[in-house]
């Protein structure tokens, strides 16, 4: 059994990881440690080649087809950290017989529900249909849940189109990767009216006093 190189060509995928991290305007800076990159790159490979062992050697049959599936893994999954992409992979290795695909590490890592409390898409979908007005004040198990609805527009959330769901769910999807990349979503809280009666009331005293020397 011909062994797996556990140190990956880092100047290449370090290369390679700088490039895709250069900043555009509008795009959130990840602050992903490349070497815990690396590291989760090649405990993935190594845990791919002990699982599906003749799988494996029948695609990856040479050094330097590894090194080059390394570099375009690591472009693919540079967004998520090292736990999730060690959890995801031990997830995909119990149900599947068959080594996973890019495609499908992507889709499980997306998928993967264990982030800052996060509810699944079909959860935050009904949270959204059951949410009312002023939602900046509504109870959101998470609050890019709020940002997700908003996004998509509660008329529409709130209508009977089957469909909307799947535009909820690409926008899910959208929101989240920012959010494993370090975005904080907030939510302003307005006002009730009786908060805004009441500082209205206290500012008219004030007045009140001032102009008849109370």
């Amino acid at each position: 059994m011909k062994k797996i190189n556990q140190f990956i060509k880092k100047e290449s995928i370090q290369k390679s990881i700088k490039r895709k991290n250069q900043k555009v305007p509008g795009q959130i800076s990840s602050n992903f440690n490349k070497q815990q990159l690396i590291d989760a790159i090649n405990n993935l490979f190594l845990k791919f080649e002990l699982a599906y062992h003749y799988q494996f050697i029948r695609v990856y049959d040479t050094q330097e087809k590894i090194d080059n599936a390394k570099i375009l893994w690591a472009k693919s999954l540079k967004d998520y950290s090292e736990d999730v992409i060690d959890m995801v992979a031990d997830q995909l290795i119990l149900k599947s017989p068959y080594m996973p695909t890019i495609n499908e590490m992507l889709k499980n890592c997306m998928d993967y529900k264990d982030i800052n409390g996060l509810p699944s898409i079909r959860d935050a979908y009904n949270e959204c249909r059951k949410s009312f007005s002023p939602r900046q004040n509504f109870k959101w198990s998470h609050p890019m849940i709020y940002h997700v609805g908003r996004e998509v527009g509660w008329s529409k959330i709130n209508s009977s189109d089957t469909n909307i769901f799947n535009e909820f769910k690409n926008q899910f999807y959208r929101f989240k990767k920012e959010l494993l990349k370090g975005k904080n979503f907030k939510i302003s809280k307005i006002a009730s009216s009786n908060e805004k009666r009441e500082k209205f009331n206290k500012n008219l005293f004030e007045e009140l006093r001032e102009k008849h020397k109370i």
